[in-house]
């Protein structure tokens, strides 16, 4: 009869188990886990923010553009045969530049507009300084 103990004695090669614990491949031991978790820095807003470029879509004049590369290309990029597309294009772009700088102007960039939905880092910076968090620390 085949005895069986012998094999179950038997030891396995332990592949893939660090006994010696090298790579800190530790088990998991779940009563490390604290109950509640420790802040270790409390959750409450700075009295300023750090003034960022904001990403505006300044994509323009996209259907004069392509109107004029479509010309360049079938004339093999020689402007001059293309002055009427060219045209287009510089005066969009002109207009454009013009009512830019007109916004700018009258756009005051640190006061907040009241009801605007995004606001810049100075407007932000604004209103921090209106209205301060307390520090307690």
């Amino acid at each position: 009869m085949v005895r069986l103990t012998e094999s179950l004695n038997y030891m396995r090669p332990q592949w893939g188990l660090n006994k010696r614990w090298r790579n800190r491949r530790h088990p998991f031991n779940p009563d490390l886990i604290l109950p509640h978790p420790v802040e270790r820095t409390p959750l409450r807003c700075r009295n300023k923010v750090i003034p960022r470029k904001s990403q505006e879509d300044d994509v323009v004049c996209i259907k004069e553009m392509l109107n004029l590369f479509a010309c360049m290309k079938a004339n093999e990029l020689n402007e001059n045969e293309c002055p009427k597309e060219l045209a287009a294009f510089q005066k969009c772009y002109s207009n454009y530049i013009t009512e830019w700088t007109a916004k700018q102007k009258i756009q005051d960039p640190t006061e907040p507009i009241p009801g605007q939905t995004k606001l810049t880092s100075h407007q932000v910076n604004v209103m921090l300084k209106r209205y301060p968090q307390k520090i307690d620390i």
